[in-house]
């Protein structure tokens, strides 16, 4: 009787090239390295995402860097960009003589200001390009301007100010009274909070005063101050001043004086000239 587990030499043969496909499967899989194909598709896989990044970076749109010319730089705007109030008057004096600084180093004289605030400011800077003269033109002649020199706003008399064209009687006197509330004048600018006072006119009043000599101030410390303290500044009315320390004593203390634009009827548009008798201690 022929057994089952007999086979023809063909079926032998199928056999025998069956298990030797499967072992050479098996050495294929065991000897050769398919990682570096995978590391194909990552990496192009990765350089895809990076286009893409970059496409929508392109979309961002560029913020716009705004030049000045810092010959008329204001006692507020010296303050932001870090400068003194000695920084700050060295310029105002040397701009009162009728001159101008024509280079970043030539700020830097005149102002005495450091290395480190220069070369953080200097980047937008916008002096003005004076185009030489063409060989064979006629020269212009121009009359010169006569500098007017600057006399010291905190010791101006009512009489000299009413000499300006829109001050009267009434503007002198409250000029005068206003300067003896505050102390004296630490900024020009305070002019324009004098009631009644246009801002054209107080234009032809910083033509011809700037503050020279400034009053010695004692700034309040804000985590510290009573409200009856803070009410006897000019811009701080006492209901204003009670709400300031309510505030204070919910949170703690003041990291910064921006934190004041956060209490209810607090007058955002005054802040800078507040912040000049206030500090964080």
């Amino acid at each position: 009787m022929k057994s089952h587990f007999q086979f023809s030499k063909n079926e032998r043969n199928g056999i025998f090239f069956l298990i030797l496909l499967i072992v050479v499967l098996q050495l294929i899989y065991w000897f050769v390295d398919f990682s570096q194909d995978e590391q194909l598709v990552v990496n192009s896989e990765i350089e895809l995402l990076n286009r893409q990044i970059d496409s929508f970076s392109a979309l961002q749109p560029v913020k716009k860097a705004f030049t000045y010319n810092p010959n008329f730089i204001t006692e507020e705007k010296g303050y932001q960009l870090g400068l003194s109030l000695d920084e700050i008057d060295r310029l105002h004096r040397f701009r009162a003589i009728g001159k101008y600084v024509n280079t970043a180093d030539e700020f830097q004289q005149v102002t005495q200001v450091s290395d480190s605030v220069l070369n953080t400011i200097k980047q937008d800077f916008r002096f003005p390009n004076f185009k030489p003269q063409k060989k064979g033109t006629k020269a212009l002649l121009v009359k010169p301007k006569i500098a007017i020199v600057k006399e010291d706003l905190n010791s101006v008399s009512e009489n000299e100010l009413k000499a300006i064209s829109g001050i009267g009687n009434a503007l002198a006197a409250r000029i005068i009274k206003f300067r003896t509330a505050l102390g004296g004048f630490l900024v020009e600018d305070q002019l324009y909070d004098v009631y009644g006072l246009k801002p054209e006119v107080v234009n032809k009043v910083k033509e011809r005063y700037s503050v020279f000599t400034k009053p010695t101030i004692e700034r309040l410390n804000i985590n510290e101050v009573s409200a009856y303290e803070l009410s006897s500044l000019v811009y701080v009315k006492y209901s204003l001043a009670k709400k300031i320390v309510a505030y204070r004593d919910s949170v703690g203390t003041f990291e910064s004086i921006d934190q004041l634009t956060k209490i209810e009827g607090f007058p955002t548009n005054k802040i800078e000239r507040i912040r000049l008798y206030l500090l964080v201690d």
